[in-house]
């Protein structure tokens, strides 16, 4: 049984501290650069190709309605960095120039965007709409890997809703099921070994560091997926900054508060009705033992100052409760009060001073040769208590109770 997830208490610590840097971050809207974060860049020139000095880009995140203006350089060029993963409608405008917007432009984690913008001539109030779709090469960077997507992770099927199992849809992942302690985030990536990867979340080091995974994971944080935004995994040719290992860099992010309200409750319940009896049961005539498992929790998030402040919260328990048939060998009736005639071999008698001929055909007796007694009290007691508790049950070792010279070892149904 085990009642309370022991990571769910440092994850719930976790997503506090997550938010409450997060409410910081936001509500100045300008931060140290994250790993987690995306970036958009480009140029700005009329239709002639000539520089439009000048002009202001200004970028708005769709569901928050948080703002970004800049100015464009004397090159034409414009930045903006640490946008959180989303969509993002751009505006470039100019005096002289008609203004342009571009819609639902879509940043992942660690994306590097490049949107240029022409111009036209004309008045300020006039609105051009570009339907470009964003970029299909990317040139500002050469690693290998793609995003899992917010869509993928609900809808992909994740036995124990672990997001890391999700890293398999990536060319060159691997997983070893027979191993001992087959973690949901253990697996190899291009040959490296298995503790190689390197585990972000919302661009803080997420590396559990231990080099046998008691714990079953790679992660000190396991976020529920209803609570990831998307996560990114980076397989090769991978920047500077992620320089922490060999294999694969998992970059995750946490969703963040809106300017609407959302959220939800979810509950995956497993138990017996369903389950097939085990093999052992069945030869020993034993019932299903029982099994409960329920895992359960939910998300929220929402404005607490609309375009300024937001917040956002998850949680998630989990219970299991299942019966176990152990299988074990124990003395038989006869060999509860002393006597091993069933055995197919001779006991030898103890050298112990005092306790010389106790064995006399395989039957312990009352004293020694010497007038020593040969049963030991504690033993005694020891040996009525199991005799009480715990008989062969299984039909193949009951059948040669009693037969001397018959008995190879008694498996006990506990």
């Amino acid at each position: 049984m085990n009642p309370i997830n022991p990571w769910m208490k440092i994850r719930g610590f976790s997503s506090w501290a997550i938010l409450v840097v997060a409410f910081f971050s936001i509500a100045a809207r300008s931060s140290f650069a994250q790993v987690d974060r995306g970036a958009i860049e480009g140029k700005v020139v009329d239709a002639s190709g000539a520089v439009v000095s000048g002009a202001t880009v200004t970028i708005t995140h769709n569901d928050t309605g948080v703002v970004i203006s800049v100015t464009v350089d004397n090159a034409g060029e414009y930045q903006v960095l640490t946008l959180i993963p989303g969509k993002y409608s751009i505006k470039v405008t100019a005096q002289g120039f008609e203004t342009a917007v571009q819609n639902d432009v879509e940043v992942h984690v660690q994306d590097r965007l490049n949107l240029d913008f022409s111009l036209k001539v004309g008045s300020v109030s006039q609105e051009v709409v570009v339907t470009t779709g964003e970029p299909v090469l990317r040139t500002q960077d050469a690693d290998l890997g793609s995003v899992v997507s917010e869509q993928q992770i609900n809808d992909l099927p994740l036995n124990g809703r672990r997001y890391a199992d999700l890293a398999l849809l990536e060319p060159g992942v691997q997983k070893d099921y027979t191993a001992a302690n087959p973690a949901p985030d253990r697996f190899s990536v291009n040959g490296n070994l298995e503790l190689q990867n390197d585990f972000l979340l919302n661009g803080i080091d997420n590396n559990s560091f231990s080099e046998n995974l008691q714990e079953l994971s790679a992660q000190v944080v396991q976020p529920p997926p209803d609570a990831l935004q998307e996560f990114k995994i980076q397989t090769r040719t991978y920047s500077a900054e992620f320089g922490n290992s060999a294999g694969a860099v998992v970059n995750a992010t946490i969703k963040s508060g809106t300017n609407g309200f959302h959220g939800d409750l979810f509950e995956f319940f497993r138990n017996k009705v369903l389950d097939a009896n085990s093999w052992i049961n069945n030869v020993t005539g034993t019932p299903r033992g029982g099994f409960s498992q329920n895992q359960f929790g939910g998300q929220v998030g929402g404005p607490i100052l609309k375009d300024k402040l937001f917040f956002f919260g998850d949680v998630e328990r989990f219970t299991s409760r299942q019966a176990t048939t152990v299988v074990s060998t124990i003395p038989t009736p006869l060999m509860d009060q002393g006597n091993f005639t069933e055995l197919p071999y001779a006991l030898t008698n103890p050298q112990v001073p005092g306790q010389s001929g106790c064995y006399v055909g395989n039957i312990i007796q009352p004293t020694s040769t010497t007038g020593q007694t040969c049963f030991d009290p504690v033993a005694q007691k020891l040996m009525g208590l199991l005799a009480a508790t715990a008989q062969p049950n299984i039909p193949s070792a009951v059948a040669v109770q009693g037969i001397p010279g018959g008995w190879t070892g008694a498996p006990n149904k506990a």
